[in-house]
């Protein structure tokens, strides 16, 4: 069994990360998930192995990079075999922490970002070792093979692949 680690911000992050899991067969039994705590995530996780972590805003670059110790901490307490994650800056710490641990890494991106990735997107291609997911086919991500999500028999209706790029219908 893969023990997930299911990073998102509160609010829609949280919503398409919630979304995704159930299309791409993860296991929840299996999962930890890490978010900050409002009324929002306390209702929706109500009964889940989740971590509550210290809310990111936008634009709160020193908070996030003030975070990475504690992301690594998490890591090594939970030891994932795969994080995914949604976003925002908040998961930044959690992707650099994956990396540097090792972790396969799927970082989904945002639905409204159809003419390129976010800066969390950016950050992810360029700093860590994390697969990239477009929801639909509006821009070129990280080309790989092998992409567990196209290969898991009850996602090929919905996750698709190509020489270029993946993405999620």
């Amino acid at each position: 069994m893969t023990k997930t680690l299911l990073v998102a911000s509160a609010g829609g992050h949280l919503d398409e990360l919630m979304i995704h899991i159930r299309r791409l067969g993860i296991d929840e039994r299996q999962a930890v998930w890490v978010t900050s705590p409002t009324a929002q995530t306390e209702s929706l996780l109500d009964g889940r192995d989740v971590i509550w972590a210290p809310r990111v805003g936008s634009g709160e670059v020193g908070k996030a990079v003030r975070g990475v110790p504690a992301a690594l901490d998490i890591h090594r307490r939970v030891r994932p075999d795969l994080v995914v994650s949604t976003g925002a800056l908040f998961s930044t710490p959690h992707l650099l922490a994956a990396a540097l641990m090792g972790c396969e890494t799927w970082f989904i991106d945002s639905a409204t970002r159809v003419a390129g990735p976010s800066s969390t997107g950016r950050f992810a291609r360029r700093f860590t070792r994390a697969r990239l997911f477009a929801q639909g086919e509006g821009w070129g991500i990280r080309p790989g093979s092998g992409c567990r999500a196209c290969s898991t028999p009850s996602n090929r209706q919905r996750h698709r692949r190509t020489e270029r790029r993946c993405w999620i219908a």
